[in-house]
């Protein structure tokens, strides 16, 4: 009866080690050892089958596995999803988190129901971030940051929770470039006593900028100057100055080169003539046009003059 009641509830698991000359004993103890350890493992198999089929009805990918954007501008960052008949934006609930490189977190923005929730979001993106609603029929989960920081560079999670629950992750990179050089230049006294040029070449970007002059074919590195500030929003400051005692060509180039985005911003100029040069010839057109003036003056008097001794004559 024990091995018929055996035979009847393991029909497909059959119990192994069993010997001829066993007691039955020994091995209805066997079986039962090992058909509890198949039902549980057929118990842990369904539960994994289970979740396999959620995870294959709903699937999450990112847009992009890494985005760039401009600092101070606009960029859009994607999960997509499946959407079944009639999908609305209240059926779905989209998380966006940052992952920092330490691994802390914070939350950046969270739809619930159709509503954006904000009790929990970072202040980093406060007023900056939104969930475009209008896409979420569509199976996209577009999170949009204005005003990018260099602060958002990082990782970025999308968790998207509908007729199942996934997420993706992707990466963020925000550059800055140098897109404008500003000069100066003024006349100082070095060292020597003898009136020198200092140029200067000032621009603001990220990372922080190798500056190169050119004077004609001559490279100026040897001689430059630079340093930098940092702003307020992390950006570099770059200052490079150079000083020249005599010029016989007035065309210099200086260029800064972002090796991060292997990008180089240029500008060649031609200094302006000297402060003395200029009220020298400031004066001389003043002069001029005294000269003038006073002639203009005197022909007129002239033709007047000449003009009345006629009638009298008459």
């Amino acid at each position: 009866m024990v091995q018929g009641a055996e035979h009847s509830m393991t029909p497909t698991i059959p119990c192994s080690g069993t010997q001829e000359g066993s007691t039955t004993g020994v091995r209805m103890n066997r079986c039962l050892v090992e058909m509890a350890m198949h039902r549980r493992l057929i118990i842990a198999v369904l539960f994994l089958c289970h979740c396999g089929v959620l995870s294959a009805l709903f699937t999450v990918k990112a847009g992009k596995s890494h985005y760039t954007a401009e600092y101070g501008g606009k960029v859009n960052m994607e999960c997509h999803f499946q959407v079944g008949k009639g999908t609305k934006a209240d059926d779905v609930e989209v998380y966006w988190e940052y992952i920092a490189a330490e691994g802390g977190r914070k939350e950046v923005i969270k739809l619930i129901r159709g509503t954006e929730n904000l009790s929990a979001q970072h202040e980093d993106y406060r007023g900056r971030v939104r969930i475009l609603k209008e896409e979420l029929h569509k199976g996209h989960a577009v999170l949009q940051i204005s005003n990018v920081e260099l602060t958002d560079s990082g990782r970025y999670i999308c968790i998207i929770s509908a007729q199942g629950s996934d997420y993706k992750s992707m990466g963020l990179t925000v550059q800055a470039h140098y897109k404008e050089i500003n000069i100066r230049v003024t006349d100082i006294m070095a060292s020597s006593g003898d009136i020198v040029k200092q140029i200067e070449c000032q621009s603001i970007g990220y990372p922080e900028a190798e500056v190169t002059w050119v004077h004609g074919e001559k490279n100026l590195s040897s001689l430059v100057n630079t340093s930098y500030t940092v702003t307020a929003a992390k950006l570099f400051n770059v200052t490079s100055v150079v000083r020249v005692s005599s010029i016989s060509n007035n065309t210099f180039t200086c260029m800064f080169w972002n090796e991060a985005l292997q990008e180089a911003t240029v500008l060649t100029f031609t200094i302006p003539v000297s402060g003395k040069s200029q009220s020298t010839n400031k004066r001389s057109f003043q002069l001029s046009l005294t000269a003038i003036a006073v002639a203009a003056a005197l022909c007129i008097f002239v033709c007047v003059y000449i003009k009345k001794h006629d009638l009298e004559n008459t």
